[in-house]
């Protein structure tokens, strides 16, 4: 079954669309994808990854593209020998590494090494500039929509910022200075009254006088 480790540009997962148009979470494109299928990942950021779907039949269309055998990476049976399109919209599924996961439980237990792939040079090349033409691959689609139904502490789970509005010293520059600390205050030692000091003590009460003062 797919883990999140394999998720990376190029590997292939069969998801079933189904649960992936069904989820809240999940960016779809207009028109859904019939059938589970495979689909290859070409995008990820941070605990957010971009599927297409992938068919074994060219449509009418002339923007199915053809995955050349040669690209593609280890498999068994079809996916090895039979022919290979990528989707004809070049429309791609957004949405959290779960719920892709959840997508894929169903699929064929792959081990590690047999996990279906294609070249992610060749995927980045053909594949991801024809999604962004189209604005299929935008992550900050998917924040704009899907993450805004998220807590705000997980809403932009590592996505990229612009330049900040302030340098790192004109924002230290702004803070308060620091409060210095509050010495201790020392307690007077409590004295006890004696034959030799007790005339101090009656000075030291209100209106008090010591022996031989007027």
């Amino acid at each position: 079954m797919l883990t999140e480790a394999e998720m990376v540009v190029g590997v292939v997962a069969y998801l079933d669309p189904a649960m992936l148009d069904a989820d809240p979470m999940v960016l779809a494109p207009a028109s859904p994808t019939d059938g589970r299928r495979p689909f290859v990942c070409v995008g990820r950021a941070g605990k957010l990854s971009a599927w297409m779907a992938l068919t074994s039949q060219a449509g009418p269309s002339r923007s199915h593209l053809p995955i050349p055998s040669a690209v593609r990476r280890r498999g068994r049976g079809v996916w090895c020998t039979g022919p290979s399109f990528a989707n004809k919209v070049f429309a791609t599924y957004i949405g959290p590494h779960a719920s892709v996961l959840a997508a894929a439980a169903y699929e064929d237990d792959f081990a590690a090494e047999d996990r279906p792939g294609i070249d992610p040079a060749w995927v980045e090349r053909e594949l991801i500039p024809r999604s962004r033409e189209r604005q299929s691959l935008n992550f900050s689609r998917w924040h704009k929509g899907c993450g805004a139904k998220q807590a705000p502490a997980m809403a932009l789970p590592e996505a990229k910022v612009g330049k900040p509005l302030l340098t790192r010293e004109q924002a230290a520059a702004l803070q308060p200075p620091p409060t210095p600390p509050t010495p201790p205050v020392k307690e007077k030692a409590e004295v006890t009254p004696t034959a030799e000091n007790w005339a101090e003590f009656i000075d030291a009460a209100p209106g008090g006088k010591g022996p031989g003062r007027r």
